[in-house]
């Protein structure tokens, strides 16, 4: 007789869950995905209505309350996957998380039509543009859920309404412009600190106490930016000029002035070069440069005050 009362008691088991109630519960993804199409057409607000109060007149009539601590139970032998779809529905609408999901999605959809962020001028969303008896129908509805979802876990609406009021107040806020951000709260500034703040602002200022220690190769890399001292080797006489042209040196100093150089006739005005197509904003151009510049006046990099 129990297991009786209990098989009756179950939503999987009424008579109204048909294939014709099993199409129209998934039928009404695509308006909750989409609700502002609810009202296209006439007919397609008078199907959802149907659907969604046939539904929540089934989920009140099977309760199925949510518990904080659900007891351990053996694995069943045959697995959700392998059963006929319309079991697996009756067994998911049996559980009050899936549920909970479902009338919150629903929530969502209702809250998407009181909000309208799209215009300023417009308040109460799409909704407030229907005539009067699909309005008195929407309320309905959407008392109901909160109804519904009451019976499911004590304190449910009122948490999920704070929530969609707050996102109502950030879609009006930037529906009339406003930024997002302007200045700090001042609770920052006059809140007490809890111990879990101090303790992590104790760990902090240890931390940077601390000095850090770099490695060996850093720190000796460091001091000799710090205070080059370079050694120039004493300078020698060529022979003659063909040996004077084949040195490294003198192919570097070329190349050097001819970086030079083109940096300078670019910056002429006569020559009309926008800013943009200068060799100047090249990262890689200004590095070949710069390296070429040190290379071949090493003393006047020797000179360089680090400090400036």
């Amino acid at each position: 007789k129990a297991d009786g009362a209990k098989a009756a008691a179950s939503l999987g088991v009424d008579p109204a869950m048909d294939y014709g109630f099993y199409r129209n519960f998934w039928g009404l993804q695509e308006s909750l995905l989409y609700p502002e199409k609810l009202f296209d057409r006439r007919e397609n607000w008078t199907a959802f209505h149907k659907a969604i109060s046939a539904l929540l007149k089934l989920l009140l009539k099977h309760p199925a309350q949510e518990v904080a601590k659900q007891p351990w139970t053996e694995q069943e032998p045959t697995p959700m996957r392998h059963a006929p779809r319309a079991r697996a529905l009756g067994v998911q609408l049996d559980d009050p998380g899936f549920r909970l999901q479902f009338l919150t999605q629903v929530m969502v959809a209702f809250q998407v039509l009181e909000v309208d962020g799209s215009s300023r001028a417009v308040s109460g969303g799409l909704i407030s543009r229907q005539p009067d008896l699909v309005r008195s129908e929407f309320y309905g509805l959407k008392r109901l859920c909160e109804s519904t979802l009451k019976h499911i876990r004590e304190g449910y609406p009122k948490l999920l309404k704070r929530v969609l009021e707050r996102e109502g107040q950030w879609v009006a806020w930037k529906a009339s412009g406003c930024r997002e951000f302007d200045h700090y709260s001042k609770e920052m500034l006059t809140a007490r600190p809890c111990v879990a703040d101090e303790l992590m602002l104790r760990e902090f200022e240890k931390s940077q106490a601390a000095k850090k220690k770099l490695q060996p190769a850093v720190s000796g890399l460091l001091n000799a930016l710090k205070d080059p001292s370079w050694q120039m080797p004493p300078a020698t006489k060529p022979g003659g000029d063909d040996e004077v042209g084949a040195t490294r040196s003198q192919a570097t100093k070329g190349l050097c002035e001819a970086y030079l150089d083109r940096l300078v006739e670019e910056d002429k005005p006569e020559n009309c070069i926008e800013e943009e197509y200068k060799a100047k904003k090249n990262k890689v151009f200004m590095w070949q440069c710069l390296r070429l510049f040190n290379q071949q006046y090493l003393r006047v990099y020797g000179r360089k005050d680090v400090n400036k």
